[in-house]
């Protein structure tokens, strides 16, 4: 899986690149590609993307209380710090949606998994790849690293790499070297709830 963040480092990867390979968006990263899942779990995102998430082909994953209408797939956050989990339905954890990605990425057994814009680092002002969030609050940045933090922790046994962070590996690289065919949205959703 492709987990794709929102910092501006994730306007330095082609993402048509990723047509055809499992991906997983987080809020706004919709701006940037149609990914075959999309999540967030502000109630603040649908309220002011609604005109380009209904558009789109994505399967949308979203915390119950951020789907008013009850349209899209829901998860349930429980309180308390991030923490590993095996069902999907079920996330950990609150501050960051990185984390929350991670974890339903990894129940629904995806390895290896790439992040994209995910380093907690803002540029020329900007704090995300679009500009500057207006739901940006200063600790904003200080829940995105205590959440990398816990990824880098807590999937030790998993092949986990944030390629905004590192750059010792190639993007793409990595894509050449994927040797499973590349699927449509279509076969990822079938193989989900299959």
């Amino acid at each position: 899986a492709f987990i794709l963040g929102n910092t501006p480092s994730l306007n330095d990867f082609n993402l048509s690149k990723l047509d055809g390979h499992f991906t997983i968006g987080i809020n706004r990263a919709i701006y940037k590609i149609d990914p075959t899942i999309l999540l967030w779990q502000d109630k603040d995102i649908y309220n002011y993307e609604k005109h380009i998430i209904d558009k789109s082909k994505s399967l949308k994953v979203c915390r119950d209380i951020a789907d008013p209408m009850s349209k899209f797939f829901h998860f349930k956050l429980k309180q308390g710090y991030y923490k590993r989990t095996q069902d999907p339905s079920i996330l950990h954890g609150r501050g960051s949606s990185g984390p929350l990605a991670v974890q339903f990425a990894d129940a629904i057994g995806c390895n290896p998994i790439y992040l994209l814009g995910m380093d907690c680092l803002t540029r020329s002002g900007d704090t995300d790849f679009y500009g500057k969030n207006i739901f940006w609050k200063p600790h904003t940045r200080k829940n995105c690293l205590s959440g990398l933090k816990w990824i880098e922790n807590a999937f030790s046994d998993k092949e986990i790499y944030n390629l905004s962070k590192r750059k010792d590996i190639n993007f793409e690289e990595i894509l050449s070297n994927i040797k499973r065919k590349k699927k449509g949205r279509e076969y990822y959703l079938k193989k989900l709830f299959s």
